[in-house]
């Protein structure tokens, strides 16, 4: 059987609590084309490796990473799995972001540059890891062996290769990010 999505989870252990959260909500949202992986060790890879060893397991036609820390909408897989009908490069959304006590949306899009962030705004910036990329883009490029700055490593070639994009007009993800207790140092 041919597989349409790969969702991506890479954890730590002192977020299994949270990593079973997001790893269950999309699971649930899972139909039998789409596999949900996770991978969680004992912090002896960086999060670039992490993602590297999660990417070669790749078996859908598409790929997005969602992080054990991250959330999701409750019909992210089944919007994600619309957009995939005309078979663009990458398939883009909006994304709640939440940073520290800073709040705001992120629109992304191909054409976008990427904006600095700014809270309770719109900040327009290119398509990140959680977006789904085909995976024939997404395979062929390496993660840098690094604790922070590995998904713009990853992406960078992509925003150059990618050439189409499927955009979904509402929020599918949220961004958390705690800079007081942050372990991505």
């Amino acid at each position: 059987m041919s597989l349409k999505l790969t969702v991506l989870i890479p954890a730590i252990p002192s977020r299994w609590e949270k990593f079973q959260k997001i790893y269950n909500k999309l699971d649930k949202q899972a139909t039998k084309d789409v596999e949900v992986l996770g991978l969680i060790d004992n912090k002896k890879r960086s999060i670039g490796a992490k993602r590297d060893a999660l990417k070669i397991l790749v078996n859908g036609e598409y790929m997005c990473f969602v992080d054990d820390d991250d959330d999701v909408s409750d019909d992210f897989i089944k919007e994600i799995l619309k957009g995939m009908k005309g078979n663009p490069d990458v398939i883009v959304f909006k994304q709640r972001a939440i940073i520290g006590d800073m709040k705001g949306i992120i629109d992304f899009d191909l054409k976008n540059h990427n904006e600095q962030f700014t809270p309770n705004k719109v900040t327009k910036r290119k398509p990140f890891i959680c977006c789904a990329w085909k995976s024939s883009l997404g395979k062929r490029v390496k993660f840098p062996d690094l604790m922070y700055g590995e998904d713009s490593g990853w992406l960078k070639p992509l925003w150059q290769r990618a050439k189409t994009q499927y955009k979904i007009d509402k929020i599918l993800h949220t961004y958390i990010f705690d800079p007081k207790i942050t372990e991505a140092k």
